[in-house]
């Protein structure tokens, strides 16, 4: 980096802020790049990516619902909750929530709304505990 041009001298100033991020996914979100699927490979491989002089970001995945591998360069945290032990929410800057869609089909929900449009309680409970 040519920095003389704004009277600058190059050090630990210039050297690009870390934003770590957690993001957090369940059911059918993966981290591939498949075609059909719900991946997030791209997503985290361009915020991976050295792309700018003044930020960079670290970005860690923790899987609520299952398994999740973990790669070269960031953690991954299976079968996550906030409550894990040795687990320290202020590591991070920035939180990202990523859940999977609710299938409504489930608990045959559908058909069954009230006239104002809103489920009836007994379907709102079933959906929580779908969600869990």
């Amino acid at each position: 980096m040519n920095t003389s041009a704004w009277g600058i001298t190059p050090g630990y100033w210039l050297w690009g802020t870390p934003i770590r991020i957690l993001v957090v996914i369940d059911g059918i979100i993966d981290l591939t790049k498949r075609d059909a699927a719900f991946g997030l490979g791209y997503v985290l491989e361009t915020l991976r990516a050295p792309a700018s002089w003044c930020a960079s970001f670290k970005v860690d995945v923790a899987k609520r619902d299952g398994p999740l591998e973990a790669g070269e360069g960031y953690t991954a945290y299976s079968h996550f909750k906030f409550t894990d032990s040795g687990f320290r929410l202020e590591t991070y800057d920035q939180v990202w929530f990523l859940p999977s869609p609710v299938r409504l089909s489930i608990c045959n929900c559908q058909s069954r709304s009230t006239p104002s449009g809103s489920w009836p309680r007994s379907c709102s409970v079933r959906i929580r505990a779908i969600r869990r």
